[in-house]
């Protein structure tokens, strides 16, 4: 988690250089980084409870559980796209800072 908030922290200060309005973008990162986090703590929260089920319980409760993290994201989107305090880039970057902070941490594990 860490790790996440330094490469959101590098995507915002990078953003200062090449953007005029940063506002937007920032309202957008920050929503975007939130809603990221919020989906994992879901995730884990749905595999924990998962694993003292039934088989067939826990894959009906893992495929709800599924579309509530995307109807969320689609809520999320959508109230992003009709706001004009939020920029949809900075959103889109926020929502993808937990892989690619994800994939830098495997990568430099490795080595």
């Amino acid at each position: 988690m860490l790790r996440t908030i330094i490469a959101i922290f590098f995507i915002a200060m990078s953003a200062i250089f090449f953007l005029q309005n940063r506002l937007p973008f920032f309202l957008g990162l920050l929503a975007g980084t939130f809603l990221s986090m919020i989906k994992l703590i879901m995730l884990d929260s749905a595999i924990d409870k998962s694993l003292d089920m039934a088989s067939s319980d826990a894959k009906n409760y893992i495929f709800v559980r599924y579309l509530l993290r995307y109807l969320l994201t689609a809520l999320f989107l959508f109230l992003v796209i009709t706001n004009k305090n939020f920029s949809l880039c900075g959103f889109i970057i926020g929502l993808l800072s937990l892989q690619i902070s994800a994939y830098i941490v495997g990568f430099s594990e490795k080595e």
